[in-house]
């Protein structure tokens, strides 16, 4: 193990010296960063990786990206790789993860670049999932919309599995990593309360309602540093995302190791554990 800020070119040098392939998955999560912050790690620390790699001869960088690449302010019915840039980002997140994920691919012709664009990571200890459990353990979530738009969810165990895949396999590209189509919003807290013990239902608040809240409640939250929904968390959990992860399958032979129950008892399990 090495610690290493990634800002740092000299240290990012030191740390992947000797080494055949690099799985670069720093980055700052979600828009509640500032944007000069952002742009210093998924940014400017994505091009120290690269630089260093190409300069001290590692053969292949297996970059995380997201599905936020894609636009997820958008509703998907079945969207690919192919699936161009969003033409306007609309957070400073989705900016310098477009940035890095471009940076990463126009090396391509010196490293071996492996691409993958995670979907919502959850499970125990994921970003946000412990005030999600919270919320819903205390009742006071309302979903945005009547639940019934599929989720992008990738549990955190088979985002790591297919990791260690490419590490082994080094298939160059890009491909989406989620755990399939089959699990819309509703169906996903509905098993968070029913794991915890409660009523399955979830209260629903109209979508555009919330959405046009959150333009409000998402500058608080981060000015507070309380958990307060912003636009994109809004749009994680109320728009319709459905990406094909069908390369992935076929390509990287990804097959997801953990279900929905088992990952739900898992996370609600170390949920307690936090919070007994």
């Amino acid at each position: 193990m090495v610690d290493c800020d990634i800002r740092d070119l000299d240290q990012v040098r030191r740390a992947v010296e000797g080494t055949d392939t690099v799985v670069h998955c720093a980055a700052l999560v979600g828009a509640r960063h500032g944007m000069a912050d952002l742009k210093a790690v998924n940014v400017d620390g994505t091009r120290n990786i690269i630089d260093a790699c190409s300069e001290l001869g590692v053969g292949h960088v297996v970059h995380i990206s997201s599905t936020c690449v894609m636009d997820e302010y958008v509703d998907h019915f079945g969207s690919d790789e192919s699936i161009p840039y969003p033409s306007e980002e609309r957070d400073g997140y989705t900016r310098t993860k477009v940035e890095a994920e471009r940076l990463a691919l126009g090396h391509s012709n010196s490293l071996k670049v492996t691409v993958l664009r995670p979907g919502w990571v959850w499970g125990p200890g994921a970003p946000g999932m412990y005030g999600l459990v919270r919320a819903l353990d205390n009742g006071l979530f309302a979903m945005p919309g009547r639940g019934d738009n599929i989720l992008h969810l990738v549990y955190r165990d088979n985002l790591a599995s297919v990791i260690g895949q490419v590490v082994d396999g080094s298939a160059p590209g890009k491909f989406i990593i989620t755990d399939g189509s089959s699990t819309d919003l509703g169906t996903f807290l509905g098993c968070l309360r029913s794991c915890l013990g409660k009523d399955p239902r979830v209260r629903s608040l109209p979508f555009d309602l919330v959405y046009r809240m959150s333009a409000v409640t998402g500058p608080i939250g981060r000015s507070l540093g309380i958990g307060l929904p912003d636009r994109l968390q809004t749009c994680n959990l109320g728009r319709n995302h459905d990406f094909d992860n069908r390369l992935s399958r076929e390509v990287l032979d990804y097959d997801p190791v953990v279900g929905l129950e088992e990952g739900v008892a898992r996370t609600v399990e170390w949920y307690r554990g936090v919070c007994p």
